[in-house]
């Protein structure tokens, strides 16, 4: 089956859920009846109640932030050196850093030294 036919019918399995349950009174029957948990059901009911029968499809997840994401000023400065020189995606970070003017710092430099006495 295509994807989308797929999703149709997972869609339609939903709302017969819902709909079922309405007639029925009772979701522990409806649950029952198709197997399906409670938790569940009231997820997919919350979705209904808010979007329709859309809020009954499948959604991609979304990050909305990212741990290792750059400071905005930061893409924006690459963004505009990019479109500036025509700097490419396979350029170095050492390239970009050295057009930025970042100084670009080798963690063994960073490292402690110790001199003896």
């Amino acid at each position: 089956m295509q994807k989308e036919v797929r999703e149709a019918f997972r869609v339609l399995f939903k709302w017969t859920v819902i709909e079922y349950a309405k007639v029925c009174r009772t979701v522990a029957k409806a649950c029952r009846e198709f197997e399906v948990p409670r938790s569940t059901f009231y997820n997919w009911k919350r979705a209904f109640d808010k979007e329709g029968k859309a809020g009954l499809a499948r959604k991609k997840p979304v990050a909305r932030n990212h741990p290792r994401s750059l400071a905005k000023d930061v893409v924006d400065k690459i963004l505009h050196l990019r479109q500036t020189y025509k700097l490419g995606p396979r350029e170095s970070p050492g390239t970009l850093s050295a057009t930025m003017g970042l100084k670009h710092q080798n963690p063994a430099s960073t490292a402690l030294s110790f001199e003896t006495a």
